[in-house]
């Protein structure tokens, strides 16, 4: 039993972590369309790119795991 607690309580940390990188992600894109400066705006593409593979990242965790994510 707690074996299955705990794979749910994972994924769903996990899926509140993959909708905490997608707000982060568009708010990144937001302010990149924004930025008039272009260094500003390869600095935020670079973090943008960053913030898009931590999510990348626990999807390949959730799927190595056997577990879904909720796509919103």
């Amino acid at each position: 039993m707690q074996g299955a607690i705990a794979k749910e309580t994972d994924v769903t940390l996990c899926n509140d972590m993959l909708m905490t990188e997608r707000f982060v992600s568009g708010s990144y894109d937001t302010s990149i369309f924004d930025a008039v400066n272009p260094q500003v705006r390869q600095a935020l593409q670079h973090i943008q790119q960053e913030e898009q593979q931590h999510g990348q990242g626990i999807v390949n965790y959730l799927n190595q795991k056997g577990m879904k994510s909720v796509t919103p």
